[in-house]
């Protein structure tokens, strides 16, 4: 079978498709009635990729995770209020200007350094690729007007884990000790641990550039229930605030295996 993928121009709307099986990418526009156009191969002029999405048979079928950089565009694609569920992070310990280590995973269970049992909301977990534990970032840091959690080492990736059938997720994105080209690779993946698409969001580029940061938004509305989001930095690191999810049924029974 083909391996097609999905990545959207952030100028144009347009779409290049890379069909893996004969080494080609093709060029699909909107047509205005919501299908697409396919133009001949593209072989120049494509520059950064910076979203891929496939569908939930793994293919290239117009559909996967809507991914959105603007709050205002995700709120307007909701429709109304849908009941999402908040977590702050301002509930423990960190304290402004200071960095606290938690253990791994970060979830209403932990009990430790940063956060005891109940403090935090149950229906997610925050973890890092190497298991070295999460930081909880007080305020000022850098420039984070409140408490922001993320991976400890530069490198690993931040990834956030959700519980209760979630197809919609926002967040605010801070990318940290990076320059204002850098961006955060962003991968969404469903319960059976496919891929319901990704993309790379540049908080630099329309983002708000703070002390030693710059904070951006990632919005996802998916066709299907997701179990993590993964974010991985260009460079530097990769932190959260403000997560908001919708609950649906769980997933598991009995949490991730």
């Amino acid at each position: 079978a083909l391996a097609w993928k999905l990545a959207q121009s952030p100028k144009a709307g347009k779409v290049y498709v890379a069909d893996s099986g004969n080494f080609a990418v093709r060029l699909y526009t909107p047509n205005g009635s919501g299908g697409w156009t396919k133009s001949d191969v593209a072989t120049s002029g494509l520059g950064g990729i910076v979203g891929i999405a496939v569908d939930g048979a793994g293919g290239f079928g117009g559909t996967g995770a809507a991914i959105y950089q603007r709050a205002d565009d995700f709120d307007a694609a909701l429709g109304g209020s849908p009941g999402f569920t908040l977590e702050d992070f301002e509930g423990g310990a960190a304290v402004p200007g200071q960095v606290v280590i938690c253990d791994d995973p970060l979830d209403a269970a932990s009990d430790d350094r940063c956060f005891t049992p109940g403090q935090l909301v149950p229906g997610f977990r925050v973890r890092s690729t190497s298991g070295a534990g999460v930081g909880a970032v007080g305020s000022g840091f850098f420039g984070n007007a409140s408490t922001a959690v993320g991976q400890v080492f530069l490198g690993d990736a931040t990834i956030v884990e959700l519980e209760r059938g979630s197809t919609r997720v926002s967040m605010d994105l801070f990318l940290y000790d990076a320059t204002d080209e850098d961006w955060i690779g962003v991968a969404v993946y469903g319960a059976d641990g496919r891929s319901l698409g990704s993309a790379s969001i540049q908080p630099g580029a329309g983002g708000t550039l703070l002390a030693d940061a710059m904070q951006g938004f990632l919005g996802v509305i998916a066709p299907a229930p997701i179990s993590r989001i993964e974010l991985t930095a260009s460079r530097g690191g990769a932190f959260i605030d403000n997560l908001r999810f919708d609950a649906g049924d769980a997933i598991f029974a009995d949490g991730f295996d």
